[in-house]
């Protein structure tokens, strides 16, 4: 099974990674709706667990299409500043990378998930929760991003082949996932609960 997942991931890349990216996010939404439900039995010990599927579509639906763009991005990392794993290269890899590619991730993924939760309602009011959102959110998770995954990246860019860094990044994205989940549910939130979850490669 692992040869034949590591022949797709050369022949097919950008959909293998992208479906990889995508039962990663999964799986960390299912890991952060269960740390709420286990914070809110601390009050209500007889709280059955209530899985949300609609947003852990949405979740899912946002890692697949990051995937197959994470590929190409790590790729493209690559042929600007070479494979080499000197502490200069690899220091500008995680600039740019957490510079550019971060921040349009964090951005995007909130945009998406309001475009997911209020397309019904139009243009306009997607615009107007999305402001709201980015408002509310995007500045302290741009803030806390530079404290979790510069590490992340270090050992993705030092140790880990290219055809597999999506693979890696995923992975933390999942605890990522879960982390701001949980901060975010500490204190009440008018939205619903994807609102505040952040997936970031």
């Amino acid at each position: 099974m692992l040869l034949r997942y590591q022949a797709l991931l050369q022949t097919q890349p950008f959909l293998v990674n992208a479906l990889t990216s995508s039962v990663i996010a999964s799986i960390g939404d299912l890991a952060a709706q269960t740390i709420v439900w286990r914070g809110h039995q601390k009050t209500n010990p007889s709280l059955p667990f209530s899985w949300d599927p609609s947003r852990a579509l949405r979740v899912a639906a946002f890692g697949f299409c990051l995937g197959g763009p994470t590929s190409m991005w790590f790729r493209m990392l690559e042929r600007r500043f070479s494979s080499s794993r000197q502490w200069s290269v690899v220091l500008k890899k995680i600039f740019t990378h957490q510079l550019i590619y971060a921040n349009t991730v964090n951005f995007s993924f909130f945009v998406f998930m309001q475009t997911a939760l209020h397309w019904r309602e139009g243009p306009v009011s997607v615009a107007q929760h999305s402001k709201e959102l980015l408002q509310r959110e995007f500045l302290h998770t741009a803030t806390t991003s530079v404290f979790y995954w510069p590490p992340v990246q270090l050992i993705n860019f030092l140790y880990v082949p290219v055809l597999y860094r999506v693979i890696w990044a995923s992975s933390f994205a999942a605890i990522w996932q879960c982390f701001m989940s949980y901060t975010a549910h500490r204190v009440p939130v008018v939205e619903s609960l994807s609102d505040t979850l952040v997936l970031e490669m």
